[in-house]
């Protein structure tokens, strides 16, 4: 009866051990995954400051960013392009719960952003 209990002991202690670090695996690679995500933003984010540092975009008055010239870096355009369809999307997620048209969520946004 000993034998069999401490074998039992034993196996349930093994199992612990293997559902902790099965765990500890999960949730390590649930961070990784956080960081990933969390860092894309952040990385268009720092590459917007830089693009608005450079003279290459700003914001405009109807809530969307623009090029300064013609002649802005194919990057920068891209960039510009992908901020302004999230842009919108979220302005039309804005204007639906408020019964406002897109329009005239897009003109507050650009109000705040320019300042005016």
């Amino acid at each position: 009866m000993k034998m069999i209990f401490s074998k039992t002991v034993l196996r349930s202690e093994n199992m612990r051990r293997h559902t902790l670090l099965s765990h500890g695996l999960r949730l390590i690679a649930l961070c990784v995954f956080a960081l990933l995500l969390l860092g894309a933003p952040m990385a268009s984010a720092g590459a917007l400051d830089d693009a608005r540092a450079a003279g290459l975009l700003s914001d405009g008055p109807d809530g969307y960013l623009h090029l300064a010239s013609n002649d802005v870096p194919a990057d920068t355009q891209a960039l510009m392009k992908s901020i302004n369809s999230k842009r919108r999307a979220k302005y039309q997620e804005i204007a639906t719960k408020r019964g406002l048209s897109l329009d005239e969520v897009a003109a507050r946004a650009g109000a705040k952003l320019t300042g005016k």
